[in-house]
């Protein structure tokens, strides 16, 4: 801090006070630029770190989306066999009955399939676990977008939290994958097992000779849940399904006999209704799958639009912050300018003040030396007076001493021109009286002092002589 030397004058002071005002403003300028250009360094690096830390999350998504696309797409697939691999050279048997496919009853196989009896109640149950999927999607891709249209700043402080949601998340959809493939499977296996062969598909021995036999080979179980859970995790048109068996021919018109191969009316209307059946199950997926992909069409061109209208509120934001920061800048120098405007007032004021105070001091001593001065003045005159007084007095006090002072009241009386009227002391009394008239003290006050002092002096003997008097005639 600068220091300054004693001023000499009114000038330099006030020029000293304002050179040590520059001085303490620049001081608290550069402080404020230096905290200023910390909190903006500080501000940078945690932006940085936020940006570093998001560049590297995003980069091991991309690598770990890669490499599960990479096993799920790559990974060899057999060629599928055909869906009646078991037996498949055996001759088809001649000697079944009429209402027997497969060497066992058709009213046996729903007795023992009682869960799969009703295909239509199946499929229902599958489609509405399929729209319930297909909600959770929706449902997933709707949190996904308002996550994308959070801020840079603010998706990267739960990395650890979301990492585990999406591996929640994928575990999840391998799950579900699995689930829809078995259940794609039971129902396949329903309908073949609850509807007519075909005429192709007739074979002398049953197609499942025991529970523990999987029609699925192990590679074709594996392609079905890869393909499911492609679709469920990233979004995958599935492969397309099995063909669904053609609609059989028209039956032959009933004949008194059965057919040589004992296909009958009854069969082939049950073979084709399977056949429609599978085909609007088959049209109903493709069309909950194409409603799926619009719907995530529209929902990601929906995050796109509202990320975009995200971008641009945050930069009309980042504006107004600064001009709102520019605005209190600039207050602040107007505050810091009035500020100093206002000391220097202020000081002014403290200046005019002492100097009134210094006025005021200045003509009280004037006064209180005056007033010394005329105190002296009047002493003097007092003493002056007195002394004069003094000598009045005691040329008087001679003079009267020496005119009446050997008299008696009578001649006394006489003396003063105030002669009793005979000598009785009836006379002498009154005559006392009308000198008390003249010379009494409450008589002579408006009187010069020459007068004053005679008229004191000669009552004053006046007075003796009364009263010697009075003694004398009683």
């Amino acid at each position: 801090m600068a220091t300054f030397a004693a001023p000499t004058s009114a000038e330099e002071e006030e020029a000293q006070l304002q050179a040590a005002l520059r001085a303490s403003e620049a001081e608290v300028d550069a402080r404020a630029h230096e905290l200023e250009r910390q909190r903006a360094n500080s501000r940078r690096a945690r932006e940085d770190a936020v940006r570093a830390a998001q560049a590297a999350e995003e980069t091991a998504i991309r690598e770990r989306n890669a490499r599960r696309h990479h096993a799920t797409t790559t990974a060899p697939r057999p060629p599928p066999a055909h869906r009646h691999h078991h037996n498949t050279h055996a001759p088809p048997p001649t000697n079944l009955p009429p209402g027997t496919v497969l060497g066992v009853p058709v009213d046996a196989r729903y007795r023992a399939h009682p869960t799969y009896a009703d295909e239509e109640t199946a499929l229902a149950a599958a489609l509405s676990l399929s729209e319930e999927e297909e909600r959770k999607r929706r449902a997933l891709l709707e949190a996904q977008r308002h996550r994308a249209a959070r801020p840079d700043f603010l998706r990267g402080l739960d990395d650890a939290r979301r990492r585990q949601r999406e591996v929640d998340e994928l575990e999840e959809a391998l799950a579900r994958s699995k689930e829809e493939a078995e259940l794609a499977e039971a129902l396949e296996r329903s309908v073949l097992e609850t509807g007519p062969p075909s005429a192709q598909s007739r074979r002398g021995a049953p197609r499942y000779p025991h529970p523990s036999i999987d029609p699925l080979t192990e590679e074709e179980r594996a392609d079905v849940a890869a393909a499911a859970f492609r679709a469920a995790a990233f979004g995958e048109e599935e492969p397309p399904a099995r063909a669904a068996p053609a609609t059989a021919p028209p039956a032959p018109p009933p004949t008194a006999s059965p057919p040589e191969d004992g296909w009958t009316s009854t069969d082939a209307t049950a073979t084709a209704t399977g056949a429609s059946r599978a085909a609007r199950a088959e049209a109903r997926r493709s069309r909950s799958r194409r409603r799926f992909h619009e719907d995530s069409r529209a929902v990601l061109e929906k995050a796109a639009e509202e990320r975009k209208n995200a971008l641009a509120k945050e930069a009309a934001a980042r504006k107004e912050a600064a001009a709102r920061r520019e605005a209190e800048r600039r207050r602040a120098e107007e505050e810091r300018a009035e500020a100093a405007r206002e000391r220097l007032r202020a000081e002014k004021r403290r200046r005019e003040r002492d100097a009134e105070r210094a006025r005021a001091a200045a003509e009280a001593a004037e006064a209180e030396k005056a007033k010394a001065a005329a105190a002296t003045t009047v002493r003097a005159a007092a003493a002056r007076a007195e002394a004069t007084e003094e000598a009045i007095r005691a040329r008087w006090a001679a003079r009267v001493a020496r005119d009446i002072g050997e008299a008696d009241l009578p001649r006394a009386l006489a003396t003063l021109g105030h002669a009793p009227a005979d000598a009785s002391v009836a006379s002498a009394r009154r005559a006392y009286k009308k000198a008390a008239l003249t010379f009494h003290p409450d008589r002579n006050g408006g009187k010069s002092a020459e007068e004053r002092i005679r008229g004191e002096e000669v009552w004053k003997l006046l007075s003796q002589k009364y009263e010697e008097y009075n003694e004398g005639s009683s």
